[in-house]
């Protein structure tokens, strides 16, 4: 049985097309792996950049608004619920109705007087031994309050102490 003449050309140009075909296959597989590489190291850098811009603007952000805030935007001035805890912490009430009956007399009388005289009293650097003042800090600290926060909280207290003594109502 011989092979007809045109089954030789036919198979030799099948073999070439499988051939070429892998050979097409395996540069492609090649470049697919490469181009799968340079899109991973791409995310990485990305999302790192990303990570570190949204580090920043969270940080340029905290500086700009103000941290929690211990007195209510009102008047009479009142403690917020973060105020209150700061209170608790500091042992607040025990302080101002220790302190108060000593310091009524140069309080004033009215209200506002009251109120400048506590807030002037806790702002004295020689107010407070080292042992509150380290208190204050560390409740600062615990909070993610500045001193001055807490201290305006004591004198919040003071002030609603030296009010009930001098016989008018405290701001609820």
């Amino acid at each position: 049985m011989t092979i007809p003449e045109w089954l030789v050309p036919l198979a030799l140009i099948i073999g070439a097309i499988v051939t070429l075909w892998k050979a097409l296959g395996k540069r492609t597989d090649h470049v697919e792996t490469r181009l799968e590489e340079r899109l991973q190291r791409t995310e990485e850098r990305t999302t790192g950049r990303l990570e570190r811009m949204e580090h920043r603007l969270l940080s340029a952000i905290r500086s700009v608004l103000p941290v929690g805030d211990v007195v209510a935007s009102r008047s009479p001035i009142a403690l917020t619920p973060l105020g209150k805890n700061v209170a608790n912490d500091m042992e607040a009430d025990t302080w101002a109705e220790n302190l108060a009956s000593q310091l009524a007399t140069d309080a004033g009388t009215r209200n506002f007087e009251i109120q400048e005289f506590a807030f002037e009293y806790v702002e004295r650097k020689d107010t407070f031994r080292s042992a509150k003042r380290d208190r204050i800090r560390e409740v600062a600290y615990n909070h993610g309050l500045q001193t001055y926060a807490v201290r305006r909280v004591l004198a919040i207290k003071l002030r609603d102490q030296l009010l009930k003594l001098a016989g008018l109502q405290p701001p609820e």
